[in-house]
């Protein structure tokens, strides 16, 4: 699913409806002609287009991203999508089985959502279902481990229903 620095060359290119909004990422196809988004410092930054031929400067890239959230590239934090991606990682050293390419991109949309949320004031007491940590005691195990994360980097106190949305 997720992939860190890629050893391929990669070339950089920005879609006819993609808008240079960030300057740390960057869209792109591998030397194997598979599409790519990149995180790094400075990696979607100058003329288009261009190869990225130091492979230091790429932090993250993720492979299979469905394009309908490459509107999120421009909606959520940098850092809201490197956090979530180490999150993800440690999930997925921990079940078994392969995690959905999109997985990145969805958590931190409501990751951020709810982080926003809490800072406005907008907080929403979600219910919280003993059937499902019955049920799945190893995942609500994991569950709390990630919101105690969110809760301790983005200095927020999420309750213990978004344990399970």
């Amino acid at each position: 699913m997720i992939k860190g620095s890629t050893n391929e060359r990669v070339r950089r290119y920005c879609y006819d409806d993609c808008q240079k909004n960030n300057n740390n990422v960057a869209i792109g196809v591998d030397g194997n002609g598979h599409e790519v988004v990149l995180f790094g410092k400075g990696i979607g930054f100058g003329e288009l287009p261009y190869s990225i031929n130091d492979m230091s400067k790429i932090e993250r890239s993720f492979y299979d991203i469905d394009y309908r959230y490459y509107n999120l590239l421009s909606e959520i934090p940098e850092n809201m999508f490197l956090f979530t991606s180490r999150i993800v990682d440690a999930i997925e050293s921990k079940i078994d089985g392969n995690l959905n390419p999109n997985l990145v991109f969805i958590l931190a949309d409501h990751i951020n959502f709810a982080v926003t949320r809490y800072h406005k004031g907008m907080q929403i007491s979600l219910p919280y279902s003993y059937e499902i940590e019955f049920e799945y005691p190893h995942l609500t195990k994991l569950a709390k481990w990630i919101v105690k994360n969110i809760n301790a980097k983005y200095q927020v106190c999420l309750d213990k229903g978004r344990l399970q949305v």
